[in-house]
């Protein structure tokens, strides 16, 4: 963040930092809502924000030599844009903590073992690691990672016995009105490649 916006930020709370946090929330919400997997590729420093926009992110990729923390509380200020809620989501109460309250870095390695990382690699394979991730999914049917996503996500907020009901209803709700489950099965039995469509999942909510 550039300094000087940081200085206007702290001159005016109300009229400048909380509609600038405000706009970062309504972005990592977006970034949680798109039907489409999210990457977050890590090759330097992220904290603060840069922090809780990964913390947004489906997957994230990380050079080895990365390193991200919070640091809000070092700066004398608590997380604004979702970090208390996000980690404590993805890494439990522990950890969250350890990130949060503690001026704590983690490296690419670190944050494969505690969860917060899909995979860890060289520096100067960075760029690959991120497409063989990318092509993997692309493989995949776009309205399934869609309704898949958003079950996963919905699991942080729902009991387990709301989770599953929810599941069943987007399971069916896709089962009758999207081809790509049919054509995954014609596909299997005819042993070749699917072809999926391109079908609107906005719908299946």
């Amino acid at each position: 963040m550039d300094i000087t916006f940081l200085g206007s930020c702290f001159a005016d709370v109300r009229g400048v930092f909380l509609p600038f946090l405000d706009r970062l929330h309504a972005v990592f919400r977006r970034i949680e809502l798109l039907p489409v997997p999210v990457i977050a590729r890590v090759n330097g420093l992220a904290r603060a924000g840069g922090f809780e926009l990964l913390l947004a992110c489906d997957f994230v990729v990380a050079a080895e030599d990365a390193r991200v923390g919070d640091l809000h509380v070092q700066s004398g200020v608590p997380p604004g844009a979702g970090a208390s809620q996000r980690a404590a989501r993805k890494l439990g109460d522990q950890k969250a903590k350890a990130l949060l309250l503690t001026p704590l870095w983690l490296d690419g390695p670190a944050m494969v073992e505690w969860g917060l990382a899909y995979s860890a690699v060289p520096r100067d394979q960075l760029d690959d690691e991120v497409e063989r991730l990318v092509a993997t999914l692309r493989g995949r049917s776009r309205p399934a990672l869609a309704v898949t996503k958003r079950a996963i996500n919905a699991a942080q907020d729902l009991s387990l016995e709301e989770g599953l009901r929810y599941e069943r209803e987007l399971f069916e709700k896709m089962m009758v009105s999207i081809a790509d489950a049919d054509e995954g099965f014609r596909a299997y039995v005819e042993r070749r490649e699917p072809h999926w469509g391109s079908a609107d999942v906005r719908h299946l909510r």
